[in-house]
This record gives structure tokens, C-alpha cells and sequence, in this order.
């Protein structure tokens, strides 16, 4: 979706950040966004490849890299333990199955 064509055509200075799906961003053509001034700072949590094996977008200096666990805080793990806890009761005491994806039934 943001390759040369894109980074051209943007006003100089932006800042980007893309923490949705590596492989939105063509990582080469950020890099030479970044190298010309377009583009003044980066923040990448996905990558096109992952684990990167290519380390030269990463270390710019103008870019900064998280890995991508935004939802691995302690609060959220705790909830998710809650819900769980939860849902196993509601399903043991004959209330049925909260948020179930797929459910096998008997043959």
C-alpha cells in the first residue's frame, strides 16, 4: 500500500507508524523515505518478513521497533485468565459456550 510511488507524493517530514500488517509498508522504499528526509521517523511493530533478517531498516536511527505483543500487557493476561475461568464455569454449570469458533457435535 506505501511504496515510492506513495512516499514521492508525501509531504516531507511525516512520521509513519504501521503496527497493523507487515508487508503494508514496502520496507525498501521506507528506507530510502527515510534516507531522503520524506519520512522523518518510523515505528514498526510488523515487518514483511518476520523475523526480519534484514537488520538495516531496524537500526536507522530514525526508526523505532516493538515487538508485536500489544496485547500481551500483565492486565491483559489477567483478563484473558478471568475469561476463561469464567467460560469454563458457565459451560460446567450447563449455561452453554461463550464464544465458541468451532464445536464439534457427536456423530
Amino acid at each position: 500500500m506505501l511504496s515510492t510511488e506513495q512516499f514521492k507524493i508525501m509531504k516531507k517530514g511525516v512520521y509513519l507508524i504501521n503496527c497493523a500488517r507487515g508487508g503494508i509498508v514496502d520496507e525498501e522504499a521506507l528506507l530510502w523515505a527515510l534516507n531522503e528526509g520524506i519520512v522523518a521517523g518510523a515505528a514498526l511493530d510488523v515487518f514483511e518478513k518476520e523475523p526480519p533478517e534484514d537488520f538495516t531498516l531496524i537500526q536507522h536511527p530514525n526508526v523505532l521497533c516493538t515487538p508485536h505483543l500489544g496485547a500481551a500487557t500483565r492486565e491483559s493476561q489477567d483478563n484473558v485468565a478471568t475469561q476463561i475461568a469464567e467460560q469454563f464455569i458457565e459451560m460446567f454449570s450447563g449455561q452453554g459456550i461463550r464464544n465458541a469458533v468451532t464445536r464439534r457435535t457427536k456423530d
